[in-house]
């Protein structure tokens, strides 16, 4: 998988490049398209009929949403409708909700590597292109709530792991969403989060696990070393995750409560499933085996407690 990652690291590199120098949406909506292409065969690389499928899939959803982007810049004349359509088209490309169920269709048949491009690098263009749109409050809070809404409800429901990274992906998506209309802090933010999802899916990869279930299994080594990594994740004081939240409530404090409350809402109930998983991991996991997952477990213990640390550091 390393010679299609690497094409589409370089291209993408020239796309996000692209981006930022480009004045036109019409020049943003082709390295949006470039963007697209140069995935695919990152999720198509291992030639099965699922990853087949999963590019197809991929291919027509975001086709789709890059023609609501194309029929806005024909409405130009009608700023506020060309705007909603074109905020809608990427958050369609985001995958939040309510248009989130091209993505929760795809995951099963994912591997962790191509999610984690698809929750966090190629969110990059996208948010890049909402930095330059004024985005329509009414759109926003459809998305915003819904996203809550949609947290809230599947929190009895999530059984894979899969499934609890995308309620990552979309509370952590609504701040992104909320910084880019705000300050343009949103970078360091995904920067972040890009950080810490990486040691998470990394270590899901190490150990071959994929379902909640699966993670009682674990070692006790393997299963501290989740759980650190779950708790960062989800914001718990004095983590990196929670540090980088700080910073961006500071700036969404004086914009609206009623937004801000939102975030803290949709973070908590995410939290709050990472903890259920790792307290569910000691129930059944009674003989608290000393994990032997040998080099990879290791390397991703030291990589974990680096990343935490630096939450502690910057509060220092």
């Amino acid at each position: 998988m390393l010679t299609p990652l690497l094409g589409y690291l370089a291209l993408l590199g020239v796309c996000i490049l692209g981006s930022l120098s480009v004045n036109s949406m019409l020049g943003q909506w082709v390295c949006l398209e470039v963007n697209m292409l140069c995935i695919i065969p990152v999720l198509v690389y291992s030639m099965t009929e699922d990853s087949i499928l999963t590019g197809v899939k991929y291919f027509i959803s975001q086709s789709a949403a890059s023609l609501m982007f194309v029929l806005g810049l024909f409405l130009s004349m009608k700023m506020s409708v060309a705007m909603i359509f074109m905020t809608l088209s990427i958050f369609f490309k985001l995958g939040l909700p309510p248009m989130q169920s091209w993505l929760t269709s795809m995951l099963p048949s994912m591997s962790w590597m191509s999610m984690w491009l698809i929750f966090t690098v190629q969110k990059i263009i996208p948010l890049t292109i909402l930095s330059f749109l004024k985005l329509n409050p009414f759109v926003f809070g459809l998305t915003l709530f819904g996203g809550l809404f949609f947290i809230l409800g599947s929190l009895s429901q999530v059984s894979s792991l899969f499934m609890l990274m995308f309620l990552s992906s979309v509370a952590n998506g609504m701040w992104a969403l909320s910084v880019v209309g705000v300050s343009g802090n949103w970078g360091m933010f995904m920067g972040a989060y890009s950080l810490l999802l990486l040691s998470v899916m990394m270590s899901f990869s190490a150990l071959k696990i994929s379902s909640v279930g699966s993670f009682a299994n674990v070692g006790l080594s393997a299963g501290l070393m989740l759980s650190l990594q779950f708790l960062n994740l989800g914001g718990l004081p004095p983590l990196l995750g929670f540090l980088i939240k700080l910073m961006m409530m500071k700036q969404l404090v004086s914009v609206s409560f009623l937004v801000l409350s939102a975030l803290i809402l949709s973070s908590l109930g995410v939290l709050f499933v990472y903890v259920s998983v790792t307290h569910q991991s000691y129930c059944f996991n009674s003989a608290l085996k000393i994990s032997n997952g040998g080099q990879w477990v290791s390397m991703l213990s030291y990589f974990t407690l680096a990343v935490s640390g630096l939450g502690i550091w910057f509060l220092i």
